[in-house]
């Protein structure tokens, strides 16, 4: 695919684009951040899970209880402007020592920029959940235009801007998901298929509480399970499309849409298709990771 300029609404630092949101400072404050041994790290490409691994991960950390002692936002990650973007964690970490542990905190950050005190001295867990960039650059097209001014009009510039570029934010799909998946014989790193996910909540969740060291009973399994179904966290999560007046829920605005497999097929033109999935071939070629796309 023919090189794309780079979306104004995005920096480049470190030769990796950025939303604008995010700055050198609050990387810094990644790089240098105290992390506990029993840390719980959601490290997941925008739009392919981040709500749905912490949802589980807190609800495992309190045996189902969807009432208590949750963090002050279902995803704590490290942007720049914390009058525009509150609760974030740019504006929570001096605050993040003060959580009960194990402290459940997400970010979009590729690899190479998590704790030094995670990829250097082993400590904390992490959970990476991969999506198929198809499905995964829908659920974008549609989380932006709901929430940010000047986003892609239409979803074939987006699938141009977020999907091909190589200025792609956080990385491309391509570049963030294989420096997880390269991780994945790490002790410390669980790499799980959001598609995976779908078929076998169950089985996930099982999954991640052995992973974090909290094994569950069968009557919390089957609450945690229910709950972490997508009409169940509608009702918790602020949704795609609805009033943002329900200040009731938890949440970024618009940050839940179908959570389904192989929605794309009702947005790539043919055209868009076969070239998306040359590049795929070109980009993925020996690294061994299979995905589900419908």
């Amino acid at each position: 695919m023919a090189e794309t300029p780079r979306p104004a609404q995005y920096v480049d630092i470190g030769g990796t684009m950025w939303p604008t949101m995010v700055t050198e400072k609050t990387l810094k404050a990644i790089r240098d951040f105290d992390v506990w041994d029993d840390d719980m790290w959601i490290a997941v490409y925008p739009k392919s899970g981040t709500h749905w691994a912490s949802e589980i991960c807190n609800l495992i950390k309190y045996s189902g209880n969807s009432q208590h002692g949750h963090n002050p936002s279902p995803m704590e990650f490290f942007s720049g402007n914390p009058s525009q973007h509150s609760p974030t964690l740019v504006s929570e970490y001096n605050n993040v020592s003060e959580w009960e542990s194990p402290r459940v905190i997400a970010t979009h950050v590729p690899v190479e920029y998590l704790p030094r005190k995670i990829l250097d001295e082993g400590k904390g867990k992490v959970l990476s959940v991969i999506r198929n960039p198809k499905d995964t650059v829908v659920s974008e097209y549609y989380f932006l235009k709901g929430v940010k001014p000047g986003a892609p009009e239409t979803f074939s510039q987006c699938l141009v801007e977020n999907g091909t570029s190589e200025h792609a934010p956080y990385n491309t799909w391509f570049g963030h998901v294989l420096g997880y998946w390269g991780q994945r014989h790490h002790r410390q790193f669980l790499v799980l298929k959001y598609e995976d996910m779908k078929r076998d909540t169950r089985g996930a969740v099982i999954q991640i509480a052995d992973f974090m060291g909290r094994p569950l009973s069968d009557e919390a399994l089957d609450k945690i399970v229910d709950l972490v179904q997508v009409d169940s966290m509608k009702t918790r999560f602020k949704t795609a499309g609805e009033s943002q007046e329900k200040e009731n829920k938890k949440g970024a605005k618009n940050i839940l849409r179908k959570g389904v497999v192989g929605d794309w097929k009702t947005h790539f033109s043919v055209a868009e298709n076969e070239a998306f999935d040359a590049l795929y071939r070109q980009k993925m070629a020996g690294s061994g990771l299979e995905l589900q796309f419908e």
